[in-house]
């Protein structure tokens, strides 16, 4: 995903949640803004074991983009296209009934982000590091790229528009469509923005 964070100081109990599923106690898979510059990426596997990256590079008030991916043996963070982390991950993932969320994380009060979206997608594998470079080169998903399961465009409204009537943010692949929640849907702060 694509994500323009605006909060320069995120802390308990109101850190911006980028984007991923999480449980806390049996599978979690998601990005947490920490602070200016601080981003948890976190893989749990189905014992409950975490194995956690903390990203130190996240740039406020402009685009990042990243991708983090597990493959059996380690998790890997990207940011704008480069690996910058590593870590050795064991375990699988057999809770299948955890929402995916964008914008949000859920634990006790949700974890909401201030800032924007763009791009979200989830795939059924690893991808490596030559796909992770096209995705942030091209600024942009291949919708037949394989194992892609699901394509969030955030493309259903109007910049800056009235779109109040826009409730369902449409799955580019046709997998779920998700449900647009907490925004205003009109002017230009918590509705659709251009760029």
């Amino acid at each position: 995903f694509w994500v323009y964070p605006t909060n320069p100081s995120p802390g308990f109990p109101d850190f911006d949640g980028f984007a991923g599923f999480r449980t806390e106690t049996s599978f979690d898979f998601y990005l947490l803004q920490l602070s200016t510059t601080n981003v948890e990426c976190r893989f749990r596997n189905n014992l409950g074991t975490a194995f956690d990256i903390v990203f130190t590079g996240l740039q406020m008030n402009a685009w990042n983009h990243f991708v983090f991916t597990y493959n059996g043996t380690q998790t890997e963070v990207f940011h704008n296209g480069v690996s910058v982390a590593t870590t050795p991950a064991n375990g699988s993932i057999s809770n299948g009934n955890v929402a995916f969320e964008v914008g949000k994380t859920q634990f006790g009060p949700p974890f909401w982000t201030v800032g924007r979206f763009d791009d979200a997608a989830l795939w059924t594998r690893a991808l490596s590091a030559t796909e992770v470079a096209t995705l942030y080169s091209s600024c942009s998903v291949d919708i037949n790229s394989p194992n892609l399961t699901m394509l969030f465009e955030f493309e259903d409204g109007v910049a800056g528009g009235t779109n109040t009537g826009v409730t369902t943010a449409t799955d580019s692949k046709g997998t779920q469509n998700g449900t647009y929640s907490g925004f205003q849907m009109s002017g230009t702060s918590s509705n659709f923005v251009a760029g």
